[in-house]
């Protein structure tokens, strides 16, 4: 994006006029490192997602995620592979405020992520059994046909077509939008473990 227009469109991004309850925001709005939740836009945000796709996990200062007293629901899609993925997400759910219910950690199925001989299959699996925490799910972003291999597995996550998170970001979802389907796994997973 041209600097000028980054600029103008950092500005609005950071203006106390704006005051959503949901918010999508990419690193790509923000300038490189600069990506923080104490600009005014994030305040009053309950859903949040943030897609990475200009930079590691590590250009965004996760510690600012304890300022948002509203949030409940919390997705961030990297794009790309991180390290240990279990342990990433323990570490951003600790960064969260008390009132976080539901964190989601979205893959593409393309990259391979969910092969058993994949660097992060282990902590997708941890996530998956919510060894990680009660309320980290997973979610990827592919059409069901991509998750065809014997080795890969497709129950470890929320399946969702990128038009289907685009509706469900839009308000037009089908009724069981991504965070109606993360939380009725984790009550499925609260229920196991009860006994329930």
């Amino acid at each position: 994006m041209h600097p000028q227009k980054l600029d103008k469109l950092l500005k609005f991004m950071t203006s106390v006029k704006l005051s959503p309850r949901r918010l999508a925001a990419t690193d790509y709005t923000f300038p490189s490192g600069q990506l923080q939740f104490k600009f005014p836009i994030f305040q009053n945000v309950t859903h949040l997602d943030i897609p990475l796709h200009a930079g590691p996990v590590d250009s965004v200062d996760w510690s600012t995620l304890r300022v948002l007293k509203h949030l409940t629901h919390l997705s961030v899609y990297p794009t790309q592979l991180f390290g240990n993925c279990a342990e990433w997400a323990r570490r951003i759910i600790s960064l969260c405020p008390e009132s976080l219910k539901v964190f989601v950690l979205t893959i593409l199925a393309n990259d391979g992520w969910l092969l058993e001989e994949s660097v992060e299959f282990e902590g997708l699996k941890a996530i998956h059994e919510g060894q990680v925490d009660m309320r980290a799910v997973l979610a990827c972003l592919a059409n069901p046909s991509y998750l065809h291999s014997e080795r890969m597995h497709p129950e470890f996550v929320i399946i969702r077509s990128h038009e289907a998170i685009l509706n469900d970001w839009a308000g037009l979802s089908d009724g069981y939008d991504i965070w109606t389907q993360a939380e009725a796994r984790i009550e499925e997973r609260r229920q196991r473990a009860t006994g329930s």
